[in-house]
């Protein structure tokens, strides 16, 4: 069920099913911190410390999306390749071909961050996962700040399974 505004400042809803608009997403950036960072001298930025704990490059990353419903893929992955410059921005629509009235209340975004380690070679660097509708079943709106959990060889930058506090907005 989605919010409509209504002139007189109440809200009016209407069915899932009835809206036909194609599912999009707004990626925008990666940010977060660590102790490795902070304990290097000089300090490194994020895009350094993530292109050195995972052996790839700040310009080889990128972000693949996939719509999960009942915990399945639904169509393919949409993927997007972030902007030259280590400062780790997207700010990139992805459009999927499911439709809003396609999912169901359980629905949900897992996003994935790959680097590359060599032609041909993704590194899996870390994933999050957002559910699409809350617990009343109304499609979440606006900017969300997603944990991104790194994959454990990564999580410290030196190989151990700590964990680590990063986030990627979309």
């Amino acid at each position: 069920v989605f919010p409509a505004q209504m002139a007189e400042g109440g809200f009016a809803y209407f069915r899932s099913s009835d809206v036909t608009l194609q599912v999009k997403l707004l990626v925008q950036q990666l940010h977060g911190s660590v102790p490795a960072m902070c304990a290097s001298h000089p300090p490194l930025s994020y895009a350094a410390w993530l292109a050195g704990a995972c052996g790839v490059a700040p310009h080889d990353l990128h972000i693949s999306a996939q719509l999960l419903v009942h915990g399945m893929p639904l169509g393919q992955p949409e993927r997007t390749y972030s902007a030259a410059g280590s400062k780790l921005r997207w700010n990139e629509w992805l459009s999927f071909t499911a439709k809003y009235c396609d999912l169901s209340a359980d629905a949900a975004l897992r996003i994935s961050v790959y680097g590359t380690a060599g032609p041909r070679e993704p590194v899996l660097i870390g994933t999050a996962t957002a559910k699409l509708f809350d617990a009343a079943s109304r499609l979440r709106e606006g900017e969300l700040q997603l944990a991104l959990r790194l994959v454990p060889r990564f999580a410290s930058g030196d190989g151990n399974s700590d964990p680590a506090g990063e986030e990627a907005g979309e």
